[in-house]
């Protein structure tokens, strides 16, 4: 038996449909019962004939931080895939995200080591790595160091990351998983899917800033392997290609038919309009749309290198060009 959190996440939601397909029993970790219609979603995404897998799931609701509920539900698993976080790059969030994240992580592993869990995959994010490195190209042995560039969610991440470390040398079996953006039908009105609704209402702004994609299949795919694998007590990042951010939401303009971004957005604009953000957000109690992180993510050129994962599996990664086009002919489909 395999236990998955964040079950109705873009990323949970396509692990789980995965693990399925290959064979294996599935117990869902998710917030709330209405969480499932976003998971069935990602079943519908690609066939409407995995609604039938769908119905296999063993779902569970609860706490991630709550020790005695993932102690209960921990019995008759063997391995465990955590994928549930909070992703958000907005002050009013930090808090919660370092309570679900690292906390919610640190009950999650010692239950795991109660438990006698065979195997365990976190899903952490290039987020968490750091930057203190005279390459241009960021690996796995490039280590987190304190820097004003690091976002309150990479630290976040960093902190969970040392969770699972620690819980390695107390005797787990771990394999950390550090994806780039991860590309996928889900809801798009958050994360990294809410690039494709803004697209769809049509941007004129673009920044030359470069970062790495990956689609969410090759993601779940690769955690699988890994978990299937002798390898144990290592991190690979997952990143297909590093691309222009303007490269690609002209690739995702295209296949929605809409008209390109037109405008190079200045990083004097762009604070402006961070601080404008701000402003109406504490003006209506809401968090902004832009803050002061996303607009410093957006003009950074960062690069991941993908050769170890793809040395140590053999997995060819999905093209960005191909994994947009089929995201945007499914959300056109769904708008119908």
């Amino acid at each position: 038996m395999i236990l998955v959190t964040g079950a109705s996440g873009l990323l949970g939601s396509h692990l789980i449909l995965a693990l399925l397909k290959n064979g294996y029993q599935v117990k869902a970790l998710a917030t709330a019962e209405t969480s499932k219609n976003k998971a069935l979603q990602t079943f519908k995404a690609y066939n409407n004939a995995d609604e039938v897998l769908f119905n296999k799931v063993t779902w569970c609701f609860g706490n991630i931080t709550d020790s005695e509920f993932l102690f209960e539900i921990l019995e008759g698993v063997d391995y465990v895939y955590h994928c549930a976080a909070v992703v958000s790059f907005s002050p009013n969030d930090i808090e919660n995200m370092n309570h679900i994240n690292v906390k919610g992580t640190e009950a999650l592993v010692n239950m795991c080591l109660l438990r006698k869990i065979k195997k365990f995959c976190h899903v952490s994010s290039v987020a968490a790595l750091g930057k203190n490195t005279d390459s241009d190209v960021i690996t796995e042995e490039t280590y987190f160091v304190n820097s004003p560039q690091n976002s309150n969610y990479g630290i976040s991440k960093y902190n969970a990351e040392r969770e699972v470390w620690r819980a390695s040398e107390e005797g787990l079996q771990v394999v950390i998983v550090n994806p780039s953006v991860i590309l996928g039908p889900g809801d798009w009105l958050t994360g990294s899917s809410n690039m494709f609704s803004s697209a769809y209402k049509g941007l004129k702004y673009f920044s030359d800033g470069v970062t790495g994609f990956v689609d969410v299949r090759d993601v779940a795919a690769i955690m699988i392997k890994l978990m299937e694998s002798n390898i144990n007590h290592q991190r690979f990042i997952v990143c297909a290609e590093n691309l222009p951010y303007s490269e690609v939401f002209n690739q995702i303009h295209d296949n929605f038919g809409k008209k390109r971004p037109s405008i190079k957005a200045s990083i004097f604009l762009a604070a402006i309009v961070w601080r404008l953000e701000k402003i109406k957000a504490m003006l209506t109690n809401t968090n902004p749309l832009i803050t002061k992180e996303t607009v410093e993510a957006a003009f950074q050129k960062v690069h991941f290198s993908n050769q170890k994962v793809k040395t140590a599996l053999k997995h060819e990664f999905i093209p960005i060009k191909q994994s947009l086009k089929t995201i945007c002919e499914i959300y056109l489909l769904q708008r119908k």
